[in-house]
């Protein structure tokens, strides 16, 4: 089965304007619904055995996953963090994700999926369906080439 990594911050934080964003919603409610629909395993760090060896699981994954998606909305550390190690690894496809548009500026030059939260910072209606579709397209047709 092909295996999915998601590198996202966990629970609810504020994004580079102060707005909140529910981390743990969008990956539960609708990434990682989206990506099991499409056969494939998805998975984000705490999922893994907690008795394992933190950096150890995180190298495998970044190394091992098929597809890993980044949500750049706030600049997270560990999430940029990932994204290097990812890129300087050169393995499989990064797609990568942000609310409301924006990137870091050294990023900027960069393909993303854009999503629009509502005010609780969730991903909810018409545009989840929306960012939906457009995610699940990105992962087709990186299985594709």
């Amino acid at each position: 089965m092909r295996s999915c990594y998601v590198s996202i911050p966990f629970g609810v934080k504020p994004d580079l304007d102060g707005r909140t964003l529910d981390f743990d919603f969008l990956y539960r409610e609708v990434i990682q619904p989206a990506v099991q629909e499409l056969d494939m395993e998805c998975r984000r760090l705490d999922e893994f055995s907690p008795g394992a060896i933190w950096h150890k699981t995180l190298f495998t994954a970044l190394i091992s996953s098929d597809l890993m998606i980044a949500d750049l909305s706030t600049s997270n550390p560990n999430v940029l963090y990932e994204l290097g190690v990812r890129h300087a690894m050169k393995r499989g496809r990064t797609l990568l994700i942000s609310a409301r548009g924006r990137l870091p500026a050294n990023l900027g030059y960069a393909q993303a999926l854009w999503y629009e939260p509502d005010d609780r910072g969730r991903l909810t209606g018409e545009p989840a369906t929306r960012f939906r579709e457009v995610l699940q397209a990105n992962i087709r047709q990186s299985q594709r080439s």
